[in-house]
């Protein structure tokens, strides 16, 4: 399947939103106001997730850039515990935080930039591999 999957360029960042002229200026609500109660960081965690694109953008930085953890991928990605053995991208990627196209493009440029390996190559399988049954 990887053979023949091409991967198209991330589409453009939204700058601003236009919104009718007759709709009025209002605030999201907080999560409390809508009876949902405060998330509860649950201590065995590995890491604390934050909601958003910024985080999403920030996670994949320190998990390809700042920690070069992309190069060991394949022989860390299925230890459980700890925040370095995966990307953890999978939440922002689910709720559109992140797209698979824009992890993708950062992938093949660190593979331009600092080394293609069984490790690069594997994360960018599974990353074909979960769309692929995400719209299967």
């Amino acid at each position: 399947m990887e053979r023949y999957v091409n991967v198209r360029a991330p589409l453009p960042k939204v700058e601003s939103i236009k919104t009718p002229k007759n709709l009025p200026e209002s605030k999201v609500p907080a999560l409390t106001a809508l009876g949902i109660p405060e998330p509860v960081t649950d201590p065995r965690a590995v890491m604390s997730f934050r909601g958003g694109g910024k985080a999403a953008w920030q996670r994949l930085q320190e998990f390809i850039w700042d920690r070069d953890l992309l190069k060991e991928y394949q022989w860390t990605r299925d230890k459980m515990l700890g925040a370095d053995y995966s990307s953890k991208l999978a939440p922002w990627i689910s709720n559109g935080s992140i797209s698979a196209r824009s992890v993708y493009q950062q992938v093949q440029q660190y593979e331009q930039v600092r080394t293609k390996n069984e490790s690069t190559n594997c994360f960018r399988t599974e990353l074909l591999w979960r769309d692929f049954y995400w719209f299967g």
